[in-house]
C-alpha cells in the first residue's frame, strides 16, 4: 500500500514536472480518495502543453506499470514479491486506463479539451464541450450506481455515486472558472486594487494607531515611512499587546512586517491574485511594487469586478498581463 500511495505521487509529479517544462508552476500536490491532484499556479497557454501536462501523468503509470511488470517476470513464481509486483503493474495501468477517461477533473478530460480547444481555436468552447461531455458521463455513472445498488452490490454502487457526484461536481467548478472568472485574466491587479488608506508612522505609539484605525473605520491599515511600505497592523494585531501599555508601545512591535507578508505585484492578473487569495486564506492581499504600498485587492473587491463585467458584457480595457513569478 505504501508503494501504490507512492505510485500516485509519482503520477502527479509527472504532471507536475512537464508543467514546469512550460515555465508553469506547481504549488502543491493534493492526494484524495480517487487519486490526486497538481494544483497549477496557472492554465497552460496553448493547447499542446495543455495536452502534454495532462497526458504526463498516465504516461508515467504506464511506466510504472511496465517496471513492475518487469520485476514480476524475473522473479520466483508465487512469492510475495512477484504477487506484489504483479498486483503494482496491474493498479498502475488501471490507473492510467481510469484517467484517461473523457471526463473532468481526470487527465482525459483535459486532452478532450485541448483537443477541442486547438480545433475551434476557442478556449471557452473547449470548456464547455469537455465540460458537458464530463456531466453526461457523471449522470451515465449515476445510473449504473443506481443499478448495482439494486443488484446488491451495495458498496461498489455507493461507491459510484460518489464518483458520479465528484465527476459532475467538477464540471460545473470548471464551468463557473470559466465563464465567471475569466474576465479578471485581462485585468491587472493596480486597476482594481482599492486604495489602502492613511499610513501609519513606524514611531506611533499602538493607542494613537488604534485611534487612527476606528477614526477611519479601517481594519487595516499600512505602516510606511518617507513611502516606503514596511508591514501592516489589523485590529487582532492589538491583541498581542498582552497587558502592555498601548501608550508605551510602538505600532512596529505589533505590525505584520512586509516579509511576512502575502503580496501581489501590481502586473499580476486579477484571476491570479484570486487564486492566490483562495490558497492563502486571506480576505485581502496588499498590492506591492519596490517597496511601495499601492492598495489592497480582497475578496468584495474582485466581485464586484466580476458583477460589472456581467452587467457589461465586456471588462476594463487594460494592458496585457506579463507574468513575473520565479517559475
Amino acid at each position: 500500500m505504501l508503494v501504490l500511495f507512492a505510485c500516485v505521487v509519482i503520477h502527479e509529479a509527472g504532471h507536475a514536472l512537464v508543467a514546469r517544462r512550460y515555465g508553469i508552476g506547481v504549488s502543491e500536490i493534493v492526494l484524495f480518495a480517487f487519486g490526486g491532484v497538481s494544483r497549477l499556479e496557472r492554465d497552460p497557454a496553448e493547447p499542446g502543453a495543455a495536452a502534454r501536462v495532462a497526458l504526463a501523468g498516465p504516461a508515467t503509470s504506464l511506466v510504472l506499470a511496465a517496471i513492475f511488470a518487469a520485476f514480476a517476470a524475473v522473479l520466483p513464481r508465487q512469492s510475495a514479491f512477484e504477487q506484489a509486483s504483479s498486483y503494482l503493474a496491474a493498479i498502475n495501468a488501471a490507473l492510467a486506463i481510469f484517467n484517461l477517461l473523457p471526463a473532468y477533473p481526470l487527465d482525459g478530460g483535459r486532452v478532450v479539451h485541448a483537443l477541442v480547444w486547438k480545433l475551434t481555436g476557442n478556449h471557452t468552447r473547449a470548456t464547455r464541450f469537455a465540460g458537458t461531455l464530463t456531466t453526461l458521463i457523471g449522470y451515465l455513472a449515476a445510473v449504473g450506481g443506481v443499478l448495482l445498488f439494486f443488484r446488491g452490490a451495495l458498496v461498489q454502487g455507493v461507491w459510484i455515486e460518489l464518483l458520479a457526484w465528484y465527476v459532475v461536481s467538477s464540471a460545473r467548478a470548471e464551468w463557473q472558472s470559466e465563464v465567471v472568472f475569466t474576465p479578471l485574466k485581462g485585468v491587472r491587479c493596480e486597476a482594481l486594487a482599492d486604495p489602502p488608506g492613511e499610513a501609519l508612522q513606524p514611531d506611533m505609539t499602538c493607542e494613537s494607531a488604534l485611534r487612527e484605525m476606528v477614526k477611519s473605520r479601517r481594519r487595516v491599515l499600512p505602516v510606511a515611512l518617507d513611502g516606503r511600505f514596511l508591514g501592516l497592523v489589523t485590529l487582532p494585531d492589538f491583541a498581542t499587546l498582552d497587558g502592555r501599555d498601548p501608550q508605551s508601545v510602538y505600532v512596529t512591535a505589533i505590525m505584520t512586517r512586509l516579509d511576512d507578508l502575502v503580496t501581489v505585484a501590481p502586473d499580476v492578473s486579477a484571476l491570479d491574485a484570486l487564486k492566490r487569495l483562495s490558497e492563502s486564506g486571506h480576505h485581502q492581499l496588499p498590492v506591492v511594487e519596490d517597496d511601495r504600498l499601492i492598495g489592497f485587492i480582497s475578496e468584495g473587491t474582485l466581485a464586484r469586478a466580476v458583477a460589472f463585467a456581467e452587467e457589461q458584457g465586456t471588462m476594463f480595457r487594460a494592458p496585457s498581463v506579463t507574468s513575473r513569478g520565479a517559475t
